[in-house]
């Protein structure tokens, strides 16, 4: 949704690189599997 890419860009632009663990967290807060987060 608008609103899931409107936090990803959100937070790559606070850090530009996203650990898996950073990854597996806005998979969970957002609902989405980890491949859908891949930077």
């Amino acid at each position: 949704t608008n609103h899931q890419i409107y936090e990803l860009e959100k937070r790559f632009l606070y850090q530009k690189y996203l650990s898996p663990a950073d990854r597996d967290q806005i998979a969970q807060q957002l609902g989405l599997t980890n491949a859908q987060v891949i930077t």
